[in-house]
This record gives structure tokens, sequence and C-alpha cells, in this order.
């Protein structure tokens, strides 16, 4: 099953690992959700793509590994984001003693409270900063007591901003916007008469995104959670450094169609109706980049895995008794 994540084509999809290429031919993208989209020669394949989506399509587009390099972030931004914290009043230059007239922190700082809830963590090996503000109050907040979600996004722009992520790496939504994610928590506390249940905190988190393509990099994100009266409870951000180690070149759609045909695309549509397959109808087209999740959840980021852009494609698959919607993945050509 298909899964729309923004109103144009981004798909979740679990895994995806490296493509193969032998003899010149490229294999069906191996992804965990989809199988090999069988030879479909007989089968009548219509072009619906709005021409204008067609157009806006690159001829090629750049492959990218993790580089291993630290990103070091601004003094002055950390400083920001440590005035926030449990640990406000401590100036983080003292904290940094070995090194003297520094803009950027290139040494990793960690600091937590003796329960160990709360912490501010800096490590620029791993391109990351996690702060933890524990909630300890017990009132009940009047309402609208946290702030809206898109004051929390323009706050976790501004932080972000001072910490040297650029908003060009960012995933952005169909209208060109800032793409982000929300959800909020609620508590409930038991009084004399009845239970009160009230937002408690909201969170926004930023994806990231690469050449103006959504990406299914599973750890690179910005998350900003604030509570109540804007208290800072929560942020992460995590954003290694990545460089373009070659370029691959996108099909055609005349190609497209005529891999389709010769059983060298993958599918999420796993099973036919009786009577099998008569008909796909292309919709719409999205290129995205991938990363393998098997290989993005290990502790150390590999710097030895391609990050590849993907085709993937919206299709309506129809067979003599009824009509499916899919998705139907193509590599690049390197």
């Amino acid at each position: 099953m298909i899964m729309k994540k923004t109103a144009h084509l981004i798909w979740a999809l679990s895994v995806l690992s490296t493509t193969a290429i032998i003899h010149g031919q490229i294999n069906p993208p191996e992804i965990s959700i989809a199988v090999g989209l069988r030879s479909a020669i007989n089968v009548e394949i219509i072009n619906q793509i709005p021409e204008k989506h067609l157009a806006q399509l690159p001829k090629a587009l750049p492959v990218f590994r993790y580089s291993g390099k630290p990103r070091n972030f601004p003094l002055t931004g950390l400083q920001m984001l440590l005035d926030q914290s449990v640990f406000k009043g401590t100036n983080i230059a003292n904290l940094l003693h070995s090194r003297t007239n520094i803009n950027l922190v290139q040494d990793s700082i960690r600091l937590t409270s003796r329960d160990n809830l709360d912490q501010f963590i800096v490590n620029p090996s791993a391109a990351s900063i996690s702060i933890r503000n524990a909630e300890r109050k017990g009132f009940v907040p009047p309402p609208d007591a946290v702030p809206r979600f898109d004051t929390i996004q323009k706050q976790a722009l501004r932080l972000t901003e001072m910490l040297g992520v650029s908003t060009n790496d960012m995933q952005r939504a169909t209208n060109g916007s800032i793409f982000t994610t929300s959800g909020d928590e609620k508590t409930t506390k038991w009084g004399a008469a009845a239970p009160t249940t009230y937002v408690s905190s909201r969170r926004v988190t930023i994806p990231r995104g690469i050449e103006g393509c959504s990406t299914w990099l599973f750890n690179d994100k910005i998350e900003l959670e604030l509570g109540i009266d804007g208290r800072l409870l929560k942020f992460d951000l995590k954003w290694p450094v990545i460089e373009p180690v070659r370029t691959n070149r996108l099909f055609t759609i005349s190609e497209i169609i005529n891999k389709i045909k010769k059983g060298q695309t993958s599918t999420d549509v796993t099973e036919y109706s009786e009577g099998g397959l008569t008909q796909i109808k292309l919709k719409d087209i999205e290129i995205q980049y991938y990363f393998p999740e098997s290989s993005s959840l290990v502790r150390a980021t590999p710097t030895n895995t391609d990050i590849y852009p993907i085709i993937a494609i919206l299709a309506t698959f129809k067979s003599k008794t009824e009509e499916i919607d899919g998705g139907i993945y193509l590599s690049t050509l390197e």
C-alpha cells in the first residue's frame, strides 16, 4: 500500500539496497515492501504524467555519501541553546577551557543533571545536538499555554540558522515552503470533580532534503518540542556532512516505459486479481534520495554507502475486474 507523505508524491519505503548493474542492465531496486514488476510486454501502458512535472525533472543528479567529517557548530548558537536549558548561566566558552578565541565548537560537550532527566549534549563528530529539559510542574495550565505549531517552526528555523544549517538543505513541500511534521502531547490530571486533559507540549520535525528532492535519511532531522509558556523541552539535531561522489543519469519517460515492459522495475502492488494485469496508467513522478535503513541504524554513520536518487512513479494498475493504485520504482543509471 502506498502512503502519501505530502500532497505530492513522497512514498514511505522501509529499506532500499544498492542497485546492481550487470552488463549495462539495471536490476529492479530492492525495496522491502516491493517486488519486481514482472514483464508487461502485453500490458497497455498509458502515460498521464503531467508534462510540467516531466519538464521539471533534471537530466542527472549527484550520488552522495556521508563524509565522516565533523560538523563544527557556531559558539553563539550553542550558547543560545544552553541559555534555554536547565544549565542556563553556564558560559559555554568556559567548558572549552583548552581553547581560546573560538567561533566554531569542535569538542564534545556533555552536561547532565543528577537525576539524568536533563541533558545538554553536543557531538560534532556525529554532527548531533541533543537537549532534554524535564517538565516537573504539576499544575494545570491555562488554555493555549503551549505555543502554536507555526511559532515552534519559526523558532526551530531560527535555532538551526544559528547552528549553521541552511534551509536549502531542508525538505520542501509542494508550494516550496519548508516541509514539517508536527504533533502534540496531552496530559490528564485528576481533580476533585473530574479529570482535566490539556496539551502539555507540541513538537515540530523538519526532515532533510537533497538537491530539492525529498529523502529517506532516517536519522537526519531537526526536532523542537516546546512546553508550557514556550519552555524548551526537547531539541534534536542530526545533520551529518554529505559529499557528492559521482553523477547518475535519469531515464526519459520513453526509457521508463520500456523498462516497465521488460520487467526492470519494482512495485508495491504484489497481487493482481484473476485475469491478470491489462493496463498501467502512469499518473505522476518524483525523484527521491534513499539510504539503506539497515545501515543508517548503526551507531557510526557508514561512509561507504551511497545516498542515491530513485525514480518513484504513482500508477494505477488495472485488471479485468479492478483497479489498484500503487508505486513503480526505478533506479537511475550510473
